[in-house]
């Protein structure tokens, strides 16, 4: 069986390979040819002739064309690979090796008995279930990332997320529960996911908590450089982010009425993972210090945006009240009495406001 393995391991990537660096039907495109300005220039040598600054700006126009096609075809061929890749697991790490036999034996010019070694001394971790799952989850989320780049209408994308969510977080609570090592521990913040690497559940970790942009598949795939969309994230595991750069920002244009209900999914879904990341003792700690936090966060949203302000407020004084000894109550009172200010109608002037004039004259 393991020889049946190693053998598959072998092939497969030189199949999947030859398919990823030339998508189908695809032709590499030759750039426009270049001719050089007209040579009518003015006298002085620092200026252009209108004939000259028109032929730059149509060569411009070409080239720009050019690098457009090039990219939607790259685009277009890497979403149709990882779109496959979907499909199954198995798919999934067939590209994985695909990918990983390019950058780290192809290009550094090894062998083919160094690939296989290599399969070889990472069978277990091929096969593992955590690891596959996590690629799985990965790819899927690339997916998303991709069909995001020229989006014009997002909701069917804002779906996705809002699917793809809570289907991470419950691996993330599975793979923990099942974990022989005790629980996970969080990424800290610049660093990597503090688990043995031998660890099958801190596989699926890193792989959700990596920038998908630096993926072994967009690596081979060369989408590092395609993938800028900047109101977007590339990484799985960022909830709070993916909520405020992306799917609050569609909600409020879009569907507002649908922002407290999204607010609790985010706040239930970040205290979820962080459950699953933590020591019992170390969850209590960050429960009762940063649960008031984002009921307040939420809060405040929700009243800035002038979106059930009323309740919005009451549920503030709702977390002043019942966190009283909170690091952040003092600056909470003080943001709350502004706000209840601000909320009240202007206060009618008084009869003997100077300002006021006397009923005669308002009359006249």
């Amino acid at each position: 069986m393991k020889k049946f393995l190693i053998a598959s391991l072998l092939f497969i990537p030189a199949i999947i390979r030859a398919q990823v660096l030339t998508p189908p039907g695809a032709t590499p495109q030759t750039p426009p040819v270049i001719s050089p300005p007209a040579t009518n220039t003015p006298p002085d040598g620092k200026t252009l002739t209108t004939e000259q600054a028109a032929n730059i700006l149509k060569q411009l126009d070409q080239i720009d064309t050019a690098i457009t096609k090039n990219r939607d075809t790259a685009l277009g061929g890497a979403l149709a690979r990882c779109i496959k890749a979907e499909s199954s697991q198995k798919d999934t790490l067939d590209l994985y090796l695909a990918c990983y036999r390019t950058e780290h034996f192809d290009k550094l010019n090894l062998s083919n008995k160094d690939f296989t070694d290599w399969a070889k001394h990472n069978e277990e971790k091929l096969k593992d279930t955590e690891f596959l799952y996590g690629l799985w989850l990965q790819i899927e989320f690339l997916v998303i990332a991709i069909k995001a780049q020229d989006a014009e209408n997002l909701a069917p994308l804002i779906a996705s997320l809002q699917k793809f969510i809570p289907k991470e977080v419950l691996a993330v609570q599975n793979a923990s529960a099942n974990s022989t090592d005790g629980p996970l521990k969080e990424k800290p913040k610049g660093g990597n996911v503090k688990i043995s690497k031998n660890s099958s559940t801190g596989q699926l970790v890193a792989r959700l908590h990596e920038n998908v942009r630096q993926s072994e598949f967009s690596k081979t795939l060369q989408l590092k450089d395609i993938l800028k969309r900047e109101d977007w994230e590339y990484e799985p595991l960022a909830l709070g982010s993916i909520y405020e750069k992306i799917i609050f920002p569609y909600l409020l244009d879009k569907k507002p009425a649908d922002l407290p209900a999204q607010w609790d999914t985010r706040i239930k879904a970040e205290l979820a993972l962080k459950q699953a990341l933590s020591t019992e003792a170390d969850y209590a700690l960050y429960y009762k210090e940063h649960q008031p936090m984002m009921i307040w966060k939420k809060s405040k949203y929700l009243l800035d945006h002038q979106i059930t302000p009323v309740p919005a407020l009451a549920a503030m004084l709702n977390v002043v009240r019942e966190n009283p000894t909170h690091a952040n109550a003092p600056d909470w009172v003080k943001e709350l009495r502004q706000a209840v200010n601000n909320a009240q109608p202007p206060a009618p002037p008084s009869p003997g406001d100077a300002n006021t004039p006397p009923p005669a004259a308002a009359a006249n």
